[in-house]
């Protein structure tokens, strides 16, 4: 049986400091903590990901150690490119949060959007593990650090198709930008309760299309009712996307957007 550990969030941003940033030979899974959490192997083909497990502890703890045994040398935050599709990634469970990694031609991108060198034959790994109950999913959503990749190449984040900002009477409109939080105003004049959660994702006009960002957030939280009538804001956390390139932006809710720009 796997072990997951279960991790409940209520918009807590999983961006774990890398402890090692800035130096040379950065051991890349540092804080990995295979004893309790899976390791899962990743490829992304540019339309589907796949994860693969590994929940045997010694051989986890082999692969942990032989990527901190590598002689990594820390490069410039555009270097990430290099990463390009096809390419392999990994994640474990750590103390400090989970650990993540993504991997092509000898560059690797960790979970707080640093950049190293260092060859490591991920892909034979991956094509070597063999796991019957392997995850697939239609998009690169999924794949590790995914949010920082698609700044180099789109095809990392999963086009969306247009929405509206109003809808059977509810309204979601954009309010402020500030220290990195998003705050936006649901108005509801259907005649009866908006219900709704906390709940938000965050997207980017890319091309002239609009594709959602992937993000670490996850969300535990209660049903809000808001009387016909009556608006509310709600703020919204963007440190977890890492540092935002100048755009247009939306925060969607429920099937409504609200849009922003970022100068």
């Amino acid at each position: 049986m796997r072990k997951i550990i279960s991790v409940i969030l209520c918009f807590v941003m999983l961006l774990p400091l890398c402890a090692c940033a800035g130096r040379q030979d950065c051991k890349l899974l540092e804080d990995a903590d295979v004893k309790n959490a899976v390791l899962g192997l990743y490829y992304f083909d540019g339309k589907t990901t796949t994860e693969k497990y590994i929940v045997d502890d010694e051989q986890a703890q082999k692969i942990v150690d032989e990527i901190n045994a590598l002689k990594t040398r820390t490069v410039d935050r555009s270097m990430a490119k290099e990463i390009s599709i096809p390419c392999y990634g990994l994640t474990v469970g750590g103390v400090r949060g989970p650990q993540r990694l993504a991997y092509k031609n000898g560059i690797w991108i960790k979970e707080d959007g640093s950049v190293y060198k260092a060859e490591y034959d991920l892909a034979s790994l991956y094509e070597n593990t063999k796991d019957p109950d392997q995850d697939t999913y239609d998009s690169g959503d999924a794949f590790p650090n995914a949010k920082y990749l698609g700044e180099f190449d789109k095809g990392f984040y999963e086009k969306v198709e247009d929405m509206p900002s109003e809808k059977k009477g509810v309204s979601l409109s954009f309010v402020e930008l500030k220290d990195k939080v998003a705050t936006v105003r649901i108005t509801n004049n259907s005649g009866g309760y908006f219900v709704h959660s906390g709940i938000f994702s965050l997207q980017k006009e890319i091309d002239g299309e609009w594709y959602k960002i992937p993000s670490d957030l996850a969300f535990t939280l209660p049903a809000i009712y808001l009387p016909s009538g009556e608006s509310e804001d709600q703020e919204c956390p963007l440190d977890t996307y890492g540092e935002l390139s100048k755009g247009r932006y939306r925060i969607e809710k429920e099937g409504l957007v609200a849009e922003f720009e970022i100068k």
